[in-house]
């Protein structure tokens, strides 16, 4: 518990988010310099996760051509891209809890894409890639009773 000292000096405001800047600011270089002197399975898994971004960050962009359509592939690439860029800087700056929650949210992104059907395709729900036009009322929310 915090004095009563301690609560008047504890910044507030702009000065105490500048504080926080700072101390993950600290905690980012003290974990960039022991990723240096990790061995290579650390160096090299943040390699290949930087590789999986860039290809993900191109699907997201259409980088390969545009297909035309709602584009929900590639906001969801989108969206992982940013978590995962996001939890990528939570973790150099030790906030590991959050990193956490945001993986769980890849995960929750990720996870009705990779699931195969017999047929082998995405098992994605019929018309979640659908155009809104082609929707129509089967894909709209019920109405209210």
């Amino acid at each position: 518990m915090l004095t009563e000292d301690e609560h008047r000096t504890l910044p507030t405001g702009e000065a105490f988010l500048d504080l926080q800047a700072r101390a993950f600011s600290n905690a980012t270089e003290f974990t960039a310099a022991f990723a240096a002197e990790s061995g290579k399975q650390l160096p090299a898994t943040v390699n290949g996760l930087g590789t999986v971004l860039s290809l993900l960050y191109r699907t997201a962009c259409c980088a390969w051509g545009c297909s035309g359509g709602a584009h929900q592939l590639e906001w969801l690439s989108g969206r992982v891209v940013n978590q995962d860029n996001a939890a990528f800087h939570l973790v150099r700056s030790a906030s590991y809890d959050e990193a956490f929650m945001l993986g769980r949210g890849i995960g929750e992104i990720a996870n009705p894409s990779l699931q195969r059907s017999d047929s082998d395709r995405p098992a994605v729900p019929r018309g979640s890639f659908a155009c809104p036009p082609p929707r129509g009322p089967r894909f709209l929310p019920p109405s209210p009773a």
